[in-house]
């Protein structure tokens, strides 16, 4: 497999930076049909548990990666919205009129991060 040195020493760069306590990651060759996995750093910062091949993870904080980001990307791409956008434009009964779509994305919006929150905004939307 190509680079796969260059990736394993990025991704220690980012642990060794703080930028996370440990990253598991597979590389995988469909030609020759070969998968490399890795598991670098640790659970947590506090250095205690290593990461494994067995590790289950939570990934609910990928649905905005994953779901929401691609789909601004492509209302970007065919401009049908703008970052600096107001969410109110959209959302026209929001109470919070000045929050724009890249303070969403950014979580700088000042919203709490609270299912009430969430609950609050649906029945308001009704």
């Amino acid at each position: 497999m190509r680079n796969t040195n260059e990736i394993s020493m990025l991704m220690k760069q980012a642990i060794n930076d703080c930028a996370t306590p440990g990253i598991s990651y597979a590389l995988e060759d469909i030609k020759n049909k070969t998968v490399e996995t890795s598991f670098l750093g640790y659970k947590t910062y506090d250095k205690k548990i290593p990461l494994k091949d067995d590790d289950i993870y939570d990934l609910a904080s990928l649905t905005k990666v994953v779901g929401v980001t691609s789909r601004i990307l492509q209302l970007l791409g065919k401009k049908i919205i703008d970052l600096d956008d107001k969410v109110s434009k959209y959302f026209p009964q929001i109470s919070y009129p000045d929050i724009t779509v890249k303070n969403l994305l950014l979580h700088n919006s000042g919203l709490a991060a609270d299912l009430c929150m969430y609950i609050h905004m649906r029945i308001k939307m009704r």
